[in-house]
């Protein structure tokens, strides 16, 4: 498949900053804003120790993200039969203390089924691949338990009538 992002190299194209917050009622929210690549951990705690002390609401996550960044351009897709980004391999790993996660394989390419099927073919070595890789992203002690195909449902733009 095609890949326009740049390498993870330890030099991402920007940072997005997120921030966590919840009010007295219990209400939760995240904002994220993109920052420049050159901002200092100095820099931004200064900024977000700032807001926390003019809101009334508790800052209890701050996530700083590296981002590998190009333009976004649909002619880098591949067109096929489960080409949708809404249409997901989804994988579940476990741990014994019943933990999971779960890895998303947007609009994936026809070898990873059984052909004609929508059933995952368990013997894929792409797949073998990418599951060796998704646990060793994920942590110690993870084992895949199993996978499945869904599809979302597109909804088109409603006419008045």
């Amino acid at each position: 498949m095609a890949r326009t992002a740049p390498a993870i190299n330890g030099t991402g194209t920007y940072k997005i900053l997120s921030l966590r917050w919840i009010d007295a009622s219990g209400d939760v929210r995240t904002d994220s804003i993109q920052i420049p690549q050159a901002a200092t951990n100095v820099q931004i705690e200064a900024g977000v120790a700032a807001l926390a002390a003019i809101s009334n609401a508790s800052l209890y996550s701050v996530g700083v993200q590296e981002t590998y960044n190009s333009t976004a351009d649909k002619n880098d897709a591949v067109d096929a039969v489960k080409d949708s980004v809404f249409d997901n391999l989804v994988v579940l790993a476990k741990k014994a203390t019943n933990e999971s996660q779960r890895g998303f394989i947007p609009a994936p390419e026809g070898g990873l089924f059984v052909e004609g099927t929508d059933q995952i073919d368990p013997a894929n070595a792409d797949l073998a691949t990418y599951l060796a890789a998704f646990l060793a992203v994920i942590g110690a002690g993870y084992s895949i338990v199993s996978a499945r195909y869904t599809e979302r449902r597109e909804i088109n733009e409603r006419v008045m009538i």
